[in-house]
């Protein structure tokens, strides 16, 4: 076991909707995906997973910033809780912004998150996105647990990368996924980077659920719990012994590892968008306990 908690979640994918943001005089690296998808899509019922054959596939033109964002907007308004989708942008990046059109207006990636956050929300953690570009999105960092995530899982690639290799490798995401229904990134030890929003969720909380578990920082936390209810009797030796002795079990109960866990896996609901959290508090625990 390692110090990271793996998923491989079935996403059964009801839409895929193609978002070409390219200039006018680029390669049509957005055309030549869906051309794929939709052959894909019309391969032997029985080599494929069934729901492919009642998916959506669009490809859309976008030119302008207003127009991308417009377009967020309408889906917005059409997805629903049995709604998983994926929006393909194909697009130039930076690491923090993507580029649209001629113009080369620009939409950064906070801005995407507001409204992706709300798309998947409304269709409870329904929502994949792949940055179909060079320098896509890095690592998604956390900022409240207590916030939606933007995605269920977001797909993109670091540094530069050659519109076949991106093609090529597009077609080998899209077709596991099409089989398997498993969310899977296309080479492994490349520069993809597949982030799924469980793995986020339980990998942040890693390192503070592992220092308030810690054998060190769980009685320390203890006697502070202890030390607080204590000064309300003006001191522990105040407190009869049958009371004293109630008041410790409390302690240890709020600071113990299994607690730990029913609180991580209760308030993840929010984060995943109602999502439940596909691990199990025993292979949790294990996670946890395991010396890394």
């Amino acid at each position: 076991m390692t110090n990271r908690l793996d998923f491989y979640s079935e996403f059964y994918l009801s839409e895929v909707l193609i978002l070409d943001c390219l200039r006018s005089d680029e390669l049509q690296t957005a055309r030549s995906t869906y051309n794929f998808l939709l052959d894909l899509k019309n391969i032997d019922p029985g080599k494929i997973a069934e729901n492919v054959n009642r998916l959506e596939i669009n490809l859309e033109k976008i030119t302008t910033r207003d127009e991308f964002l417009a377009r967020l907007e309408k889906l917005l308004s059409i997805v629903n809780s049995h709604w998983n989708g994926i929006v393909h942008i194909e697009c130039h990046g930076d690491g923090q912004l993507i580029e649209i059109g001629d113009a080369h207006e620009k939409i950064t990636h906070e801005e995407l998150f507001a409204i992706f956050r709300k798309i998947n929300e409304k269709s409870k953690c329904g929502l994949g996105i792949i940055f179909a570009c060079c320098n896509g999105l890095g690592p998604y960092n956390i900022r409240d647990f207590h916030i939606p995530s933007p995605f269920y899982f977001c797909l993109s690639y670091t540094g530069a990368i050659s519109a076949g290799t991106l093609e090529d490798n597009m077609a080998k995401f899209y077709k596991n996924l099409f089989k398997t229904k498993k969310v899977l990134p296309p080479i492994e030890h490349s520069n993809f980077i597949l982030q799924r929003v469980e793995e986020i969720y339980l990998n942040a909380l890693y390192l503070v659920v592992r220092a308030l578990c810690s054998s060190h920082e769980r009685n320390s936390l203890r006697e502070r719990m202890i030390t607080a209810i204590a000064n309300k009797y003006n001191g522990i030796n105040k407190i009869k012994p049958y009371l004293r002795q109630e008041i410790r079990k409390q302690a240890r109960k709020l600071s113990s590892l299994s607690d730990q866990c029913d609180r991580i896996i209760a308030d993840s609901e929010t984060f995943l968008c109602g999502r439940k959290l596909n691990v199990s508090k025993t292979k949790l625990l294990e996670w946890l306990t395991h010396d890394k």
